[in-house]
């Protein structure tokens, strides 16, 4: 029971919505959220960038990032991002998979 996660995002649903985007524009919010609730949140919005998402984490800003339209676009940017910051792939990756992983296919 309870609230396990909050994603914090400020909509951009409709064309009323008159919202100045730009890099982890959103961040804020759950930066917000997060300090005045003993709640766990999630940042959104346009973080793209592994340094950048991870610099989210390290100030404290929020405890998860969310980048789902950037996988829309970039289907293996956590694996990038996981190469750009230097994490070793240590992953039990599923036997189906393993021929991608080793041909080179993935960042």
């Amino acid at each position: 029971s309870g609230i396990d996660l909050v994603d914090v995002s400020s909509g951009g649903l409709t064309p009323e919505q008159k919202i100045t985007v730009g890099p982890g524009y959103q961040v804020p919010f759950a930066r917000r959220i997060r300090n005045e609730t003993s709640l766990p949140v999630a940042a959104v919005g346009l973080i793209t960038d592994s340094s950048q998402a991870e610099q989210v984490l390290v100030d404290g800003a929020a405890d998860a990032v969310f980048v789902g339209r950037n996988l829309l676009r970039e289907p293996m940017w956590p694996l990038k991002a996981a190469k750009e910051l230097g994490v070793e792939d240590t992953l039990d990756w599923p036997t189906p998979y393993q021929s991608a992983r080793y041909r080179g296919n993935i960042p």
